[in-house]
């Protein structure tokens, strides 16, 4: 037998006084010792007479429409940087109400050594080309309007 003269090594294999020799677990189901079953049948907050308000909902505002003149890439590219790309979003009106709407989104293409030289930025949404609007234009009459558009392009 290999005994230790430290005492903590002795308090480690002693259970006489130890919360770890018998465990503080119930028999019951579980959560019935946490008084679950009692929130079951309890009164709603509303018979209680408890009022529980929810804050107001603030629509949110969003920023101006940006307007870019983003000039062609030179040769092999030839491009003007970015990506369409078409999603449908929910548009939350200001009495509450919510409609889809499909709608097209101008981002950045393949952004090379950390620098993006559309000022676009992932999520801008795409409004005019030149100043036409798109909003009820496909995606392939958005690309003809762009690739027309010579060595720049305006976008908002």
């Amino acid at each position: 037998m290999i005994t230790s003269a430290s005492p903590s090594a002795d308090s480690l294999t002693d259970t006489t006084n130890s919360s770890f020799a018998t465990p503080p677990f119930s028999l019951s189901p579980v959560g019935e010792s946490q008084g679950f079953a009692r929130w079951r049948s309890s009164a709603s907050f509303e018979d209680q007479g408890i009022d529980l308000p929810l804050p107001e909902i603030v629509p949110l505002v969003l920023p101006e429409p940006r307007e870019l003149t983003i000039q062609r890439q030179p040769p092999p590219r030839s491009d003007f940087g970015f990506s369409l790309r078409r999603a449908v979003i929910v548009e939350r009106c200001p009495n509450g109400t919510a409609q889809m709407k499909p709608v097209t989104f101008a981002e950045p293409g393949a952004i090379v050594q950390n620098n993006n030289d559309t000022g676009l930025l992932p999520g801008d949404r795409l409004i005019e080309v030149n100043g036409i609007n798109v909003d009820d234009k496909s995606r392939e009459e958005i690309i003809d309007l762009i690739k027309g558009s010579g060595n720049s392009v305006t976008v908002k």
